[in-house]
């Protein structure tokens, strides 16, 4: 787990990370990459950035989605 919604235990430096992968920055994937991060709970309400980029991105694949959230995994290389 990359970040909860305890944000009390994160320290500052790592909201701001969630923050600026969460938007879809330019940036997303080689961040992910340097956490080891497989599996994606995304909401697409309030992660629209990154749902576009991962949608977009062929490393990913979607295996679960409704209303309220979207599930990706890592496709295999």
């Amino acid at each position: 787990m990359f970040v909860d919604n305890r944000f009390e235990l994160h320290p500052a430096e790592v909201w701001t990370e969630y923050l600026t992968i969460s938007r879809g920055h330019v940036s997303w994937q080689e961040r992910l990459d340097s956490y080891g991060v497989t599996q994606l709970a995304l909401n697409p309400k309030t992660q629209t950035g990154l749902v576009s980029a991962v949608r977009a991105s062929p490393d990913w694949r979607l295996v679960y989605e409704d209303r309220l959230g979207l599930v990706f995994v890592r496709a295999h290389r």
